[in-house]
């Protein structure tokens, strides 16, 4: 009884461990500024910046929607037609990655787990796909 008891419970460990909720700033704040904060950020095009976990955490449900129903990010470029430098489409993993963070109730993790912020100013950016 006692060996199957350590059996369910070193299964249990193992199968927590590998499914793993995504936090904020390890999985989530890396996509967005590799795919997202060109646009997203003060003074450009997208209506509310993604900079930060508040502005992520406050637009969740929206992030959800947009990238679950592949609306977000805008890439109209078909994929394996043409070669694109500087891409902003989402993987599938990136984008499970988005979805299953807003599912897991948002969790913002350690900060030191983020990447450094990139650095933002207030004049637009001028467009660099394709370069």
């Amino acid at each position: 009884m006692k060996t199957m008891l350590r059996g369910l419970l070193l299964s249990l460990l193992v199968i927590s461990g590998l499914c793993a909720q995504p936090t904020f700033h390890k999985d989530v704040e890396p996509i967005l500024q590799a795919k997202c904060q060109q646009c997203h950020r003060p003074n450009d095009i997208a209506p509310f910046a993604l900079l930060t976990y508040s502005d992520a955490s406050t637009y969740a449900d929206d992030i959800r929607l947009q990238v679950g129903n592949k609306v977000m990010p805008p890439w109209k470029p078909v994929a394996g037609i043409g070669s694109f430098r500087n891409s902003y489409a989402l993987s599938d993993a990136e984008r499970q990655t988005i979805l299953d963070w807003v599912d897991a109730g948002i969790p913002e993790g350690d900060l030191a787990d983020g990447p450094p912020p990139l650095p933002v100013n207030d004049v637009p950016q001028s467009w660099t796909s394709g370069r």
